[in-house]
């Protein structure tokens, strides 16, 4: 299925080509000439030959369009979809935007495939299950099927790694290679602004995986390396929810003034942000933590 999809995405691309070039009013001359030979080009327009990505890369300077704007113009419906629930993706944490990101892409997989907006779907619905309190055991099986289908590949791109990381608070075999292979696959997107908002989630990811082993210290020194980086992204939650993740290891090594500290900052915080579920979440995790009820503000 997924080769599948991965041609029909290709086979547009000289149609597309054709398209703007005669709404440009350009003939095949003006816009290949130099770049493809005349005998290449009926074949590329027609879905008959692939084009190599640097010689696309010519034709779209010659028709002042970036290769962003071609993508969007080529695939249109599809990228403004994927696109917006990958937006949506990243602030989502509640059961109500769960469910409406899995109903808009049910709606949108009526009429159109794309694999990625299916597994993801899988995914939230699964997350949704997780915070009606359901068995996690009910999800375990399609989140490792989902793993040990990823994890064929040599390298992770933009979307895998999204995937990845929402899957991450699944508990499945390998979660600490799974963070590895994510965090090695992010070098190559090094200049990319949206995936350092996704290398922030996974360090943070990393940061709950180390508490879970009890290597506190480690996961002490991690947050507080991922703490400024989340600030100058804007990544308010996050950076509340990295400074929680902090109380709680200040508490397990017995620091108790520390973590009080720190879970009084988290809960005003929230509180002022008027993030009303996060608030009550986290201050459940934390009564169940300490078993006490002095901390934290009543609304």
């Amino acid at each position: 299925m997924e080769g599948r999809l991965l041609m029909r995405e290709l086979n547009n691309v000289g149609s597309q080509l054709k398209m703007i070039r005669k709404d440009m009013n350009l003939t095949e001359k003006e816009l290949y000439a130099g770049i493809i030979s005349r005998g290449h080009v009926y074949r590329i327009e027609n879905n008959q030959q692939a084009l190599s990505y640097e010689k696309l890369k010519q034709v779209l300077k010659r028709l002042n369009i970036s290769l962003q704007e071609f993508e969007f113009l080529r695939r249109g419906k599809e990228v403004e979809m994927v696109d917006q629930v990958i937006l949506e993706s990243y602030a989502a944490r509640s059961i109500e935007e769960y469910e409406a990101i899995v109903k808009k892409i049910e709606i949108y997989l009526d009429t159109e495939q794309c694999l990625f907006l299916e597994r993801l779907s899988g995914v939230f619905k699964c997350k949704v299950g997780l915070k009606k309190n359901r068995n996690p055991a009910d999800f375990e099986e399609f989140i490792q099927s989902l793993w040990n289908a990823m994890s064929r590949k040599s390298t992770f791109y933009y979307r895998d790694i999204l995937l990845l990381i929402h899957i991450l608070p699944f508990k499945i075999n390998g979660t600490e290679r799974i963070i590895n292979e994510v965090l090695n696959s992010l070098k190559k997107y090094e200049q990319f602004e949206a995936a350092q908002m996704l290398k922030v989630q996974i360090l943070f990811h990393y940061v709950i995986f180390l508490k879970s082993e009890e290597k506190f210290d480690e996961a002490q020194n991690c947050a507080f390396q991922i703490l400024p980086v989340a600030k100058e992204q804007n990544q308010v939650l996050i950076y509340l929810e990295i400074k929680y993740l902090i109380a709680e290891i200040h508490w397990f090594k017995d620091e108790r003034e520390c973590a009080e500290k720190e879970a009084e900052q988290v809960f005003l915080a929230l509180d002022i942000l008027d993030e009303e579920n996060l608030l009550t979440e986290k201050k459940k995790q934390w009564s169940d933590l300490t078993s006490s009820s002095k901390i934290g503000f009543r609304r």
